[in-house]
């Protein structure tokens, strides 16, 4: 978030510009469950679908205050956004009660020093966070429509409790393989991955 966009706790969000990525982007799906955890909704904020070149941007000239990211510590464009801008990093609030409620989320921290060292740290201190545990990957004429339902019912929390996926979580590769099938059936749908 920009130091200046007056956001010091999640309640600040309200009405503020925060991107939330691409409508088809796990950064979307992600933004979507942090706002929930936090109570609120895209509609409790101006919320803008930047791909990071935009967000870049929108940093920039000032014209966003926040945004939702789901990548990993080192992506070049974070790093980027961190050190080129006036931003800050916040703590996700509750964290452990996140990775309870939803499956698909664990506990992970930024540490001190992760986007720069000298002449300041960046972060200055560890930054409790969360991790999102999914991919999805596809050929590339699958449907983009295809593509965002099956990502939006993997990680809806009531699918995840209901198929019992809590062992797939916990035990990864191991329960993948005493498992070469799973099917998963919600409402008329069927998905069926196979190993």
């Amino acid at each position: 978030m920009r130091r200046d966009s007056n956001i010091k706790t999640s309640a600040d969000f309200k009405g503020k510009r925060i991107s939330i990525g691409n409508k088809s982007s796990g950064d979307n799906v992600s933004a979507r469950i942090v706002l929930a955890h936090l109570g609120l909704t895209t509609a409790d904020i101006d919320a803008r679908e930047f791909d990071y070149d935009t967000m870049h941007a929108a940093f920039l000239d000032g014209s966003l205050d926040a945004a939702f990211v789901t990548v990993g510590l080192g992506a070049e464009k974070i790093q980027q956004i961190i050190r080129s801008h006036n931003v800050d990093l916040m703590e996700m609030p509750f964290s452990n009660l996140l990775t309870i409620r939803n499956l698909s989320v664990h506990d992970a921290a930024i540490p001190a020093g992760m986007y720069q060292i000298e002449p300041t740290a960046i972060p200055d201190k560890d930054i409790q966070s969360v991790s999102m545990r999914a991919q999805l990957l596809t050929r590339a004429d699958v449907s983009l429509a295809l593509i965002e339902e099956v990502a939006s019912i993997l990680m809806a929390q009531d699918f995840q409790r209901d198929q019992q996926l809590r062992e797939l979580f916990e035990s990864g590769a191991q329960f993948a393989r005493s498992k070469r099938c799973f099917l998963f059936t919600m409402a008329q749908a069927t998905i069926s991955i196979r190993s």
